[in-house]
C-alpha cells in the first residue's frame, strides 16, 4: 500500500447506530470495522453531522443523557472526519435520483468531500448512486485480506511467495465474454477493484500466502531478487 493515497469512505448512520443498538451479528462487524479503520494505513472513515444528530435523538428518546453521551463518543471517534450538511448539499440531495433522502444526502456529502465510496447495510437505497457502494461485509473482507497478507509477510525481508486467492461472487455479464478466459479474468479483477454494484455481488474472499524456495522462481525473478537484496535502499531498512 506504500505510496498510494488512502481510500476515503463514508459510513452511513445506520451502521454507526448498530454500535449502540447492540444487535448480535451486526455490532460485532461494526466494532471490527471501526477498530481496523482506526489502525488502517489505507483507509479513512467519515460520517455526516446528521449521523450525530440521529445518534443523539434515537438513543435519547428514553434517556436524553444516554443520547448525549453516545453522540459525544461518536464525535470523539470521528474527530476531524465529520461532514456538515449545509443548505447547498441539502438542495443537491433533493435533485438526486436516490429515493431515500438520507442516502441522497450522504452521497452528495461524499462526492463534495471527494470520497471514494459509501459503506452501508442498505444497498438497495443506493441503486442509482454515482459512487462505489460497499456493504459492511465487503469492507471487513478487505481488512481481513490485508491483515492475512501482513501476518505472513511481517518483516521487511525480500523472498519469493506464492499467493492463492479464492473469490466467490455473482455477476451479470454477456455470455460471449465467458469464452475468453484471459479477458474474463481481467474484467473480473477490474470489477472487484471497484466493488459491488448492480452487476457484481461479492459472496466470499480469502487469501493464502506462503514463502517458497527461491529455486521455484524464474531466472529473471531470481536476478531481480538478488539486486533488491543488494540495494542500498533496502539495506537501510534491514
Amino acid at each position: 500500500m506504500r505510496g498510494k493515497r488512502r481510500e476515503k469512505v463514508l459510513v452511513d448512520a445506520d451502521i454507526v447506530l448498530e454500535l449502540f443498538i447492540n444487535r448480535s451479528g451486526f455490532v460485532e462487524d461494526v466494532v471490527e470495522l471501526l477498530f481496523n479503520a482506526a489502525q488502517s494505513e489505507w483507509l479513512e472513515v467519515y460520517i455526516t453531522d446528521k449521523c450525530l444528530k440521529r445518534v443523539r435523538l434515537e438513543l435519547g428518546e428514553a434517556d436524553s443523557e444516554l443520547g448525549e453521551q453516545a453522540s459525544a463518543k461518536v464525535e470523539a471517534m470521528f474527530n476531524g472526519r465529520i461532514i456538515p450538511i449545509d443548505c447547498v448539499l441539502k438542495n443537491e440531495a433533493r435533485q438526486s435520483p436516490l429515493q431515500d433522502f438520507d442516502s441522497a444526502e450522504e452521497e452528495v456529502c461524499a462526492i463534495a468531500m471527494d470520497l471514494d465510496a459509501i459503506v452501508t447495510q442498505n444497498l438497495s437505497n443506493f441503486k442509482e448512486a454515482k459512487l462505489r457502494i460497499w456493504s459492511l461485509k465487503e469492507l471487513i473482507n478487505r481488512f481481513r485480506l490485508v491483515r492475512a497478507f501482513k501476518h505472513e509477510i511481517h518483516k521487511l525481508e525480500t523472498g519469493v511467495y506464492e499467493c492463492e486467492i479464492h473469490l466467490k461472487f455473482r455477476l451479470i455479464e454477456e455470455k460471449g465474454l465467458l469464452a475468453d478466459r484471459e479477458l474474463l479474468l481481467q474484467v473480473l479483477l477490474d470489477a472487484l477493484s471497484i466493488g459491488s454494484d448492480d452487476f457484481l455481488e461479492t459472496l466470499q474472499a480469502s487469501v493464502k500466502v506462503q514463502e517458497v524456495s527461491e529455486l521455484k522462481a524464474s531466472p529473471q525473478m531470481r536476478r531481480y531478487l538478488l539486486r533488491l537484496r543488494n540495494s542500498k535502499a533496502l539495506n537501510r531498512f534491514a
